[in-house]
């Protein structure tokens, strides 16, 4: 169970009480149950905004909150990805890369969902810089998609057209 706070959230603890048995969230989890009060119900306020932004816009909206510690991508997608997984790394990827973290949480959930996050992922890698990861987070982030035939953006060896960039 998550370590007792203050002032609990209990939206928040009930985000972070699954992460905790999770081995590849075990960097993630003492991190998050460091964040005061005011970062818990701040990040909480702009995951609710983000849904309702989706619900309203009726497109996939995003939002990023940044720390010295970590970053975190929060995702809400208009509709069910296919493989809600494989599209946040996507989105935490490319967020990483464009803000130089030492860690970085992605969060995501689609539009609909009774749960404000069905899905995570964590990411502790130290930030290299990469020329490659470069230009597709600047395609990324204007949301301009890689040529069919360029290596997929999320870093699975295979080209775009055959990974990410295939009919759904």
């Amino acid at each position: 169970m998550s370590a007792s706070h203050p002032h609990p959230n209990m939206a928040f603890d009930d985000i972070v009480a699954p992460l905790e048995a999770l081995p590849e969230f075990a960097d993630a989890v003492p991190i998050l149950q460091g964040f005061s009060t005011e970062i818990r119900d701040h990040l909480m306020m702009l995951m609710e905004a983000t849904r309702q932004q989706c619900g309203l816009l009726g497109q996939t909206s995003s939002v990023v909150m940044l720390r010295s510690d970590v970053g975190i991508s929060y995702v809400c997608f208009r509709e069910r990805p296919s493989d809600l997984a494989a599209d946040l790394k996507v989105h935490a990827i490319m967020d990483k890369h464009k803000h130089r973290a030492a860690n970085w949480l992605g969060l995501a959930t689609f539009l609909g969902s009774p749960q404000i996050v069905n899905n995570a992922c964590f990411n502790s890698t130290l930030w290299r810089p990469n020329a490659r990861l470069d230009a597709l987070a600047l395609n990324w982030f204007r949301r301009e998609k890689p040529s069919r035939n360029q290596p997929c953006w999320c870093e699975s060896g295979q080209k775009f057209k055959r990974c990410h960039g295939r009919p759904r």
